[in-house]
């Protein structure tokens, strides 16, 4: 009666030159593991049959392993298709205006910074600061009260005194009066895309924004 390593040898598994080239060393596949079942079985003393149930929960380990190995492809198939559209849709932003969470905002020539500042819950009042490049205040504007939501803003470039102020970056400070008392509150600032990069993981998409930086394209509350 054959052995088991006869059964080995029925399939060539001891062949150490044929299976280095198919399989990596002490390597055993789950078609090669089939094999040996059978061919062990089949080669049993039939007086002292051997319980088949070790070589089925061992074929079902393999079975298992490979498909969550085939499950895994999928999803990295999935992202890889998902990153693709993402980074089409997002080269396609450049030259747009875009609202995006921001502190700052350029003014340019004849323009002025807008967005929106969001209101968890009804304000009583919202006043939205404007500081210089020295973190000194110089523009006030008192938007009055506002329901819970997005209060919009823009600030046409004129400083308290009344005189234009110059080009630039200024920082944004919203505040909201919430139940009584005054909290600092987020601003959306209304932007434009000068450019798309891949984030520094490797896997996340980023907008450039003019004067404001890099911000998440998942971030994007509004595209014009």
């Amino acid at each position: 009666m054959n052995t088991d390593y006869e059964a080995f040898q029925a399939l060539g598994l001891t062949d150490t030159t044929k299976s280095a080239a198919t399989h990596k060393p002490n390597e055993l596949g789950q078609a090669d593991f089939l094999k040996l079942m059978v061919t062990q079985l089949s080669n049993q003393d039939p007086m002292k049959p051997q319980d088949p149930t070790q070589f089925f929960n061992q074929l079902s380990q393999f079975s298992t392993v490979t498909s969550l190995q085939q499950l895994q492809k999928s999803f990295s198939d999935f992202s890889a298709a998902v990153s693709s559209e993402q980074a089409l849709q997002a080269s396609s932003l450049v030259g747009r205006s875009v609202l995006a969470p921001a502190d700052k905002g350029l003014l340019q020539l004849g323009s002025n910074i807008s967005g929106e500042i969001t209101l968890p819950s009804n304000a009583a009042s919202v006043t939205l600061q404007v500081v210089d490049a020295n973190g000194k205040s110089v523009s006030h504007l008192d938007l009055g009260a506002h329901s819970s939501g997005q209060a919009a803003f823009a600030w046409d470039g004129k400083l308290d005194d009344g005189t234009l102020a110059s080009p630039g970056l200024y920082g944004l400070k919203a505040e909201a009066r919430l139940e009584g008392q005054n909290q600092s509150v987020e601003t959306q600032v209304l932007s434009k895309v000068e450019s798309v990069t891949l984030g520094r993981d490797g896997n996340r998409l980023e907008v450039n924004l003019a004067g404001i930086g890099p911000v998440k394209f998942s971030d994007l509350q509004k595209i014009y």
